[in-house]
């Protein structure tokens, strides 16, 4: 009688495990950051001297651009944070730092379905681009940046979208992918690059 293979079974326990590994080094090495000071290049501008927040007009962000940019969706965020926090940084290295390991979350489940897409078996290859992703040195700019919380919570509505856009296709997963393209859009302008990267990955 022919022994059934185990070897998916196992390599799926592999790969998660990997995962949780580089979630937790991830946390452990942004951990130091928690009690850094914001920086003083415009983190008091965007957030702890924005006048819309200090007079309680923070729906005035969704009026018009603020300090040269149109983030109505991380700037509302920015004045729950301050109102609830006390003016504390803590809530705001809280918030990159797990908007951090969430994108993390979503480029392992993007590259591993774009490795069954593209028909490639081997997982080694999916577990070192996550990690490059969570540790390369230019992350840090982001997640030490309090203001960074822009790019984090746009890359993970962008990231949210092309996942949902790929793994649903049709009118309800379009519809899906299309809110969540809205919803980066009002965390960074810079996302309108989305759409033509998923018609690229499409034709590819």
């Amino acid at each position: 009688m022919r022994k059934p293979n185990v070897t998916p079974l196992r390599s799926s326990k592999w790969i998660w495990l990997a995962l949780l590994a580089v979630l937790v080094i991830t946390a452990v090495i942004y951990a130091e950051l928690w009690n850094a000071p914001p920086l003083s290049w415009d983190d008091d501008s965007n957030i702890f001297r924005n006048p819309y927040f200090r007079m309680g007009m923070w729906w005035g962000v969704w009026t018009e651009p603020y300090f040269g940019l149109y983030v109505p969706i991380i700037s509302t965020i920015w004045a729950w944070l301050l109102f609830w926090g006390h003016d504390q940084i803590w809530p705001y290295r809280l918030l990159n730092s797990g908007l951090h390991l969430a994108n993390i979350f979503l480029v392992f489940l993007l590259v591993r379905s774009f490795a069954r897409r593209w028909k490639i078996a081997a997982e080694i290859p999916v577990v070192l681009a996550v990690a490059v992703f969570a540790l390369h040195p230019l992350q840090v700019q982001a997640i030490a940046w309090v203001s960074g919380g822009r790019d984090l919570l746009a890359a993970f509505f962008a990231l949210a979208s092309v996942l949902v856009y790929f793994r649903w296709p049709g009118k309800a997963g379009y519809t899906g992918a299309l809110v969540l393209f809205v919803l980066a859009l009002g965390s960074k302008p810079n996302v309108v690059v989305l759409p033509p990267l998923i018609w690229a990955a499409e034709v590819w």
